[in-house]
């Protein structure tokens, strides 16, 4: 299974709702820059670790669950039955991560207004 890490953090920047500019502002980079990331297969475990923080989503466990995907191990279907059993829970997990992610980033933004407000008003 590959794992296309630029198309992943595009596809997670899409979920967040962040612009392209706001999130290149955001890991001090031009946009520019942030085009060419979606078009990479790897990135520097630096930059990596900078883009988890700003999408709230950990990049490396995600590799780490291909790279271990037990549906990959043909000689052990007990596993591979186990992961099917427990795909609806995955789901809902993912779904509720997502929404928390959502609700993180509006609390993100509301906190800036509201600093810049209070700046404003000195």
């Amino acid at each position: 299974m590959e794992y296309h890490v630029g198309s992943t953090i595009k596809k997670r920047l899409e979920e967040v709702g962040i612009s392209k500019n706001e999130f290149a502002r955001r890991i001090n980079r031009t946009p520019q820059n942030v085009f060419s990331i979606f078009e990479r297969e790897s990135l520097d475990t630096g930059l990596l670790l900078d883009i988890s923080k700003v999408l709230n989503f950990d990049f490396f466990r995600k590799f780490n669950v291909i790279l271990l995907d037990p549906l990959q191990n043909k000689n052990n279907p007990s596993k591979s039955d186990s992961v099917e059993l427990n795909a609806p829970e995955t789901e809902l997990i993912a779904e509720l991560k997502n929404e928390i992610l959502k609700l993180k980033t509006e609390n993100d933004y509301l906190k800036e207004i509201n600093a810049l407000l209070r700046e404003k008003n000195k």
